[in-house]
């Protein structure tokens, strides 16, 4: 796919996407400008097994979910209970690290398996895994 493919269907799937803001903690700096830090995380080996073990299993016992839509669902969670919005875009990177704008909507009635699914096929038909 070429890059003009590639940025037609980015424009057609984050057509009239919801923006919203999440809650702050500080008061933004005036006039506005871009505050931007990185902070990472290593994940101890208990809380790897144990996000291990919440993976859902299909029926042959192999891992239906990995744990990077198991996190990236949970997120998708938080920022819809922060702003109520059922239409949410993360922008985030894939698990082989290219980036990637993950767009979902969810409904209150849907049960977290059903938002794991939906994350699932927005990563597979991104990049085909």
């Amino acid at each position: 796919m070429n890059q003009a493919e590639a940025l037609g269907r980015w424009a057609n799937r984050l057509q009239n996407a919801t923006v919203s803001h999440l809650p702050s903690d500080y008061t933004r700096p005036s006039p506005p400008r871009m505050v931007e830090a990185a902070l990472s995380r290593t994940l101890s080996p208990e809380v790897q097994l144990a996000l291990l073990r919440l993976s859902i299993r299909d029926k042959d016992g192999q891992q239906s979910f990995s744990p990077f839509t198991i996190l990236l669902s949970a997120f998708i969670v938080l920022v819809y209970r922060l702003t109520g919005d059922e239409d949410i875009s993360i922008g985030t990177s894939s698990e082989v690290g290219d980036p990637f704008v993950l767009r979902c909507t969810l409904s209150p009635m849907d049960g977290f398996n059903v938002l794991l699914e939906k994350v699932k096929q927005v990563v597979h038909q991104t990049y085909g895994f």
